[in-house]
């Protein structure tokens, strides 16, 4: 597992090293204390907007030529409620977490901005009011319209969605959330491993409490969130799990649209006969 996320660890000191040794990801700041941990419980769309606006990136309006404005809702990339709320990662980031094996928290915040991004919703029209269902086929249409020309997932609901319209479609490793949990395990899974064969002050620590792996905030941000932003944008026909119905509803018309599309000529083809 480790070699699968070599690319999340470079420039992390510590973080994929073969030996101990000062970088240790537990050893090297052993003393130290970060700020208060922000884990699953506490997502907040409003706080994350707020942060996402601190960094210059303000509520956004997507247009669209026919359908005019739609508005936009703040989107956790690694869901606090659905994913990350009791995921036995959290044991290493918070004091306050289920099983904690760390003495201090790491500073991790579910509501940073490094772990949002605007996504477009309903219609500036229906902020507010009831009336819009991607069950209806106008919205729907719409919907699907926006993503196909902004190539970023619609955000409606919760993002359980198993990529399809219904039950019968469905299907499970489709699904955004069980990605992110995927990833999350295997996040787990290297600390873990940390523990049992790099570090022996952390295996030996008494009752469990080791010094926080504050390596692991940033290890979050870009295995996780950084990763599951390059899914929810992109060419609707390359999506490969959704956070709405609507979503898997645009790609699945995105791949059937690119099959009509008539090929391009071959250059063989379009060369002239020799005389």
């Amino acid at each position: 597992m480790t070699h699968l996320m070599e690319p999340a660890l470079v420039n992390m000191p510590g973080a994929s090293k073969d030996v101990h040794d000062k970088n240790c990801v537990f050893c090297k700041d052993a003393k130290a204390k970060g700020t208060e941990s922000f884990i699953g419980a506490d997502n907040n769309p409003s706080t994350l907007e707020t942060r996402l606006t601190a960094q210059r990136v303000p509520r956004r309006t997507f247009t669209h030529r026919k359908h005019g404005a739609f508005s936009s809702e703040p989107h956790h990339l690694m869901p606090g409620n659905e994913a990350l709320k009791g995921h036995p990662v959290e044991k290493w980031l918070a004091t306050r977490a289920s099983g904690s094996e760390v003495e201090a928290d790491t500073g991790f915040d579910i509501n940073s901005h490094f772990n949002g991004v605007w996504l477009p919703s309903v219609p500036v029209s229906f902020v507010g009011v009831s009336g819009w269902s991607w069950l209806d086929p106008d919205c729907q249409q719409m919907a699907i319209d926006l993503m196909m020309t902004v190539c970023l997932q619609f955000h409606k609901g919760n993002h359980t969605n198993k990529g399809g319209l219904d039950r019968a479609s469905s299907q499970p490793d489709r699904c955004y959330i069980n990605m992110v949990e995927e990833r999350l395990d295997d996040v787990v899974e290297h600390v873990d491993e940390w523990v049992d064969k790099f570090c022996p002050v952390a295996k030996k620590a008494k009752k469990k409490k080791r010094p926080p792996p504050f390596f692991l905030n940033d290890l979050l941000y870009r295995y996780v969130s950084a990763y599951m932003m390059k899914e929810v944008s992109g060419a609707p026909e390359k999506w490969k799990v959704f956070i709405s119905r609507v979503a898997f509803a645009a790609s699945e018309k995105a791949k059937a649209k690119s099959k009509k599309r008539p090929r391009a000529a071959s250059s063989s083809a379009s060369k002239r006969p020799r005389k």
